[in-house]
């Protein structure tokens, strides 16, 4: 299983060197949103939430702020221990009709982008910095409190 602490500040590190030969990008951040441990309120417990990973040290924080090297962070996860590939589901609007969000899970994080774009994006560099197979892109439903389905899209006549 995947190592999450929330309790504990924890200190941001600078973004590990990349492995010789390596094109991928040694870090990733960028606001997310995260769902709050069995939240129950009109908005399904999303937060917006800063989120740092640093791909390959194997690390991926979150905070209020944005995240940099020597920041306290909220919350850390480390990639390589994660058991299974960042998973999508099904996305869905805010409670009222508000934003449109694209959920996925990664580790006992419940996060969601607002695009499927950015999701994909997301997901891609999360797995690259696990041992698992890459993201699975079958997306299927998730109960989340405070969420309504997303429309259809208009039938094209």
């Amino acid at each position: 299983s995947s190592t999450a602490t929330a309790a504990t500040p924890t200190r941001v590190p600078p973004a590990a060197a990349p492995p010789p030969g390596a094109r991928a990008p040694a870090a990733v951040c960028g606001i997310l949103f995260k769902q709050r441990d069995l939240a129950i309120a009109v908005d399904g417990g999303w937060r917006p939430r800063h989120f740092f990973a640093d791909l390959h040290g194997g690390a991926f924080y979150y905070g209020l702020k944005p995240m940099r090297p020597g920041a306290r962070a909220r919350g850390r996860l480390e990639l390589s221990s994660a058991t299974r590939p960042p998973t999508a589901f099904e996305a869905f609007r805010m409670a009222g009709g508000g934003l449109e969000l694209f959920p996925f899970l990664v580790g006992s994080w419940r996060l969601a982008a607002t695009s499927e774009e950015e999701r994909r994006r997301w997901m891609e560099a999360l797995a690259s910095a696990m041992p698992a197979a890459p993201p699975s892109p079958a997306a299927r439903p998730l109960p989340l409190a405070g969420a309504q389905p997303s429309p259809a899209p208009p039938a094209r006549g």
